[in-house]
């Protein structure tokens, strides 16, 4: 090519006008064009573009160089989101196949030491990334096995639903272990058949053990099922030492049946005495009707102020509308024990709110104070024969007698000898040797 000549079309030149380039000497219009092309290749190289996980710029007359970004490294992104959520010990399998880059299944404990197996499959960027987790855990059988009675109860708890038999042989397993609770609770649902067969027998055995691992309730269930002869011989005598142990354990409630028991002579001699410490327990517990109960007791004592204090109690107690404390005050006051009711108006006020919350015996002694027009009564035997008629039905001999007599004598009522021979006999019944001796002298119907 002449040295005159444009390096790039040929076309002849004034070397004075020639301009240069990388090339060589260029005319003034291929220069122009050159410049042209230039800016259009710095305005690709601007332009990025997304291929495959990495940016490929374009620029001079070819391609420009790769920038990779770093792929996520999903396994380390599933270890970070599993062990926040609470999982140790924890093992990632990658699921197999090119679409599953971020999917894993694994075997983890939670935080409450339960075994899970699941899958986790992870998306996104570790900046921004979307986790999806299915998990199913369930407590170490093993522990079970091996003699661990909280595991077996967790695992019984697990198969409640699925499988109630299997549920129950591990309730059973952990009694054997020595869980005093669970034999508790595995002898309610075969004691009242929920949960397990009915099997009264195999209930009342399982309270035994109850009560043997020192369980309180066991205790008291013990109690109940002697008292009532439920799946064991009715034995009052020994109801009471398993309610004994059952108080000497906390339970306050059974404070209060002992003492009852105490107190009445059932299974053992009366002795108030051995009560009043036993209702003084369940009543600092607030055990309902034992602070009345405790309150009696006090208010036949030798000593001035534990009749006062025994006072208290009862007159509280009846004020939180306890029909027994109520009756209880009346009868004392009758007695003299109580002072301050001269003229019996206070004691036949107790009668008359114990009555109406059905207290048998308070009917019965509204009914005599009635009829004998006393504490400020207006004497009215259609009314006292009214009281008797309720206090019989509520299941008072005594009344039974009363009420019986009167309608036999047309007292307060018309004559009537098939009502009186009910009344009669309903006393008789309820052992009453003044009623079976009435209704023998009756004139056969």
């Amino acid at each position: 090519m002449n040295a005159s000549q444009c390096v790039r079309c040929g076309a002849p030149i004034d070397p004075a006008k020639a301009l240069y380039s990388e090339q060589g000497l260029t005319c003034e219009k291929c220069h122009a064009d050159r410049g042209l092309a230039e800016l259009e290749h710095k305005g690709r190289r601007n332009k990025g573009v997304w291929i495959g996980g990495a940016v490929l710029v374009l620029g001079g007359g070819g391609v420009g160089a790769f920038f990779a970004l770093r792929s996520p490294d999903y396994e380390a992104m599933a270890q970070r989101h599993l062990a926040g959520d609470g999982y140790v010990e924890l093992a990632l399998t990658k699921d197999a196949g090119k679409d599953k880059q971020g999917a894993f299944t694994f075997r983890a404990k939670d935080a409450n030491g339960k075994l899970c197996e699941g899958t986790i499959g992870v998306s996104g960027s570790e900046s921004s990334a979307s986790y999806i987790v299915f998990a199913e855990c369930h407590h170490d059988e093993a522990k079970c096995t091996a003699g661990d009675a909280t595991a077996c109860v967790e695992l019984a708890a697990e198969a409640a639903k699925r499988d109630p038999d299997k549920a129950l042989a591990l309730r059973e397993k952990a009694c054997d272990i020595g869980s005093g609770s669970v034999c508790n609770d595995v002898g309610v649902a075969y004691a009242k058949g929920e949960g397990a067969p009915k099997d009264e027998a195999k209930g009342a055995a399982l309270f035994g053990k109850a009560c043997d691992a020192a369980n309180a309730l066991g205790c008291r269930n013990l109690a109940i099922s002697r008292e009532n002869g439920a799946g064991v011989k009715k034995d009052a005598g020994a109801a009471l030492v398993a309610y004994e142990r059952a108080c000497s354990l906390g339970d306050a409630e059974s404070c209060e049946e002992a003492g009852v028991a105490h107190t009445k002579g059932l299974g053992t001699e009366r002795d108030p005495k051995k009560a009043g410490p036993l209702f003084d327990k369940a009543c600092k517990a607030s055990v309902k009707h034992a602070c009345g109960n405790f309150g009696y007791i006090l208010a036949q004592s030798e000593l001035a102020d534990e009749v006062a204090r025994g006072q208290t109690l009862l007159e509280e107690a009846c004020g939180r509308d306890e029909a027994g404390p109520c009756a209880n005050l009346g009868i004392l006051l009758g007695k003299g024990k109580l002072k301050g009711d001269d003229d019996g108006k206070k004691r036949a006020g107790f009668y008359d709110k114990a009555c109406r919350l059905g207290n048998a015996a308070a009917c019965n002694n509204l009914g005599v104070m009635v009829e004998g027009g006393q504490g400020g009564r207006v004497r009215d035997l259609a009314t006292a024969v009214t009281l008797y008629d309720q206090a019989c039905t509520l299941g008072d001999p005594t009344a039974c007698f009363n009420v019986g007599t009167m309608v036999k004598s047309g007292r307060g009522a018309p004559r009537d000898l098939a009502r009186a021979r009910t009344a009669f006999e309903k006393g008789c019944q309820a052992g009453d040797k003044d009623c079976c001796d009435a209704v023998a002298k009756l004139p056969k119907p």
